[in-house]
């Protein structure tokens, strides 16, 4: 699978400019994905005006790049955030550590189906309900919660997990099976 660079630094959630930019990238990988097999290993796709690049030549467990950061969403297994963190770092990186409201909504929309929740680096183990990242041990740069969260639910929702349907975050338990998505190292 080619890897896929998005920009943001034009992309505004809800703006037109954003919805045309989702619009075009998504015809674009419609039409990469189609005629994948006339590609060969160094076969590219560029388009500079919406900062979309796509490349046959890269074919690694981060196949998708937005700015400096490159993403391995999983949407077929299912593991609970302990083991969702592991798995991330046996694929050479580390749950997503979300930075900005542009990063999350652009996640969301390469998710195959809007029911799916994803596990972030997110959590507050230590008890405190101050959420810090798995991947820095800072706190968290950007959180967006649904409304009414985080709620700590049967006093045992410790980690976090994005909710695609709504494009907001959710305080969760730990344990419960979920999607998740990875992110490598920057460039």
């Amino acid at each position: 699978m080619g890897a896929v660079r998005i920009q943001l630094s034009s992309v505004r959630p809800m703006s037109m400019m954003h919805k045309l930019n989702l619009i075009v990238f998504f015809l674009l990988l419609w039409q990469f994905a189609n005629s994948m097999s006339t590609f060969n290993s160094t076969t590219k796709l560029d388009d500079p005006q919406i900062g979309v690049v796509k490349s046959a030549e890269r074919a690694t467990n981060f196949p998708i790049q937005i700015g400096n950061k490159f993403y391995h969403l999983e949407t077929e297994g299912k593991l609970n955030w302990f083991e969702a963190a592991n798995k991330c770092r046996e694929l050479g990186g580390y749950l997503v550590n979300i930075e900005s409201s542009e990063e999350m909504d652009v996640l969301v929309s390469l998710l195959p189906d809007k029911d799916i929740w994803c596990w972030t680096s997110a959590h507050c183990l230590a008890g405190n309900r101050k959420f810090i990242s798995a991947t820095t041990g800072e706190p968290m740069p950007y959180m967006r919660w649904h409304a009414g969260e985080p709620n700590n639910s049967a006093e045992r929702e410790f980690c976090v997990e994005i909710k695609a349907k709504v494009i907001a975050l959710n305080d969760a338990y730990c344990k419960a099976k979920r999607n998740y998505i990875c992110q490598a190292k920057t460039v």
